[in-house]
């Protein structure tokens, strides 16, 4: 499998958990050119007093921008690299560098202009403690940004994706049908996975051109089962520019993103579960989400 293909890899084939001591979890962190906001991601984690981590800060930018930031740090466990190639705007591969090369039993995979909310990795970490046979955790969001509106209609967004989660939690399957059909309770930073379950979900695919975390960790609830934590585990950002932020009205790539979403749900789990699926998620009893996550 090659380098640039955006999928999991292991080129040189070394076993780094026999050759180190293993971390309970590895923090991810893709960035490109937010130094500050970086900054104050990777203090979230430190913050947690998580005893047993690894946090490992992945710069997409080709001349390195945030090396001075992140070793000025001085932490041990905070590793950083720059992309051998620039991905130009593909999270999904730098991401999947991160399931490459971490070590810890658990991934969590932060955005550079996130924060962990206080409290919320840990409570992610000891909710997959107590349901070993569930492979990914998810909590709930809080919103900040500049401007009190927007944050508003995020919070409103999230506000019914936490009760919706808490209401069909015991229910991986009714959980996915949601998201693929009523509105998404998740996004990536909010969610960890164990690295057993990433690993054998082959990572993020490359080729989805928006919500491919959302992809991923459908997957890995599908196939793994997962555990709902109502405590808010993320602090989400809404003032800085994304891929999601910047659509200024072209919805077309959501639209590809969930058709291919719903593309590879038929083809890995079939069409009569893919129908029922539908039928039973759209019967549900739901409000209809208000607020917004584009």
């Amino acid at each position: 499998m090659s380098k640039g293909d955006g999928r999991v890899h292991n080129p040189d084939g070394i076993d780094r958990s026999a050759a180190q001591k293993t971390p309970r979890v590895s923090v991810i962190i893709p960035t490109f050119r937010r130094e500050e906001q970086l900054v104050r991601a990777v203090q979230s984690v430190l913050d947690e007093g998580i005893a047993d981590f690894e946090i490992r800060v992945i710069d997409d930018s080709p001349e390195g921008s945030a090396r001075t930031h992140i070793e000025s740090i001085g932490d041990s466990r905070l590793h950083y690299s720059v992309m051998d190639q620039p991905t130009g705007g593909v999270p999904a591969i730098v991401r999947n560098r991160g399931i490459d090369e971490a070590l810890g039993d658990v991934l969590y995979f932060l955005d550079d202009d996130d924060m962990v909310a206080p409290g919320g990795l840990s409570a992610m970490l000891g909710a997959l403690d107590r349901e070993p046979d569930a492979g990914v955790a998810f909590g709930t969001v809080d919103c900040f940004g500049p401007d009190t509106e927007v944050v508003e209609s995020y919070n409103q967004w999230f506000t019914w994706a936490a009760a919706t989660a808490q209401k069909f939690r015991r229910s991986s399957w009714l959980t996915v049908g949601i998201v693929m059909f009523r509105g998404t309770v998740i996004i990536n930073s909010a969610c960890c996975v164990r690295r057993s379950v990433a690993r054998e979900m082959n990572g993020y695919d490359s080729s989805i051109p928006l919500y491919e975390d959302v992809e991923f960790f459908l997957r890995a609830m599908r196939s793994s089962g997962h555990v709902f934590v109502n405590h808010p585990v993320l602090r989400y950002s809404t003032g800085m520019a994304s891929l999601i932020h910047d659509l200024e009205g072209d919805f077309e790539p959501v639209a590809q993103s969930y058709e291919i979403m719903h593309r590879k749900y038929r083809e890995t789990n079939g069409e009569l579960d893919y129908r029922a699926l539908q039928v039973m998620s759209k019967l549900l009893p739901l409000s209809s989400p208000e607020g917004r996550l584009v």
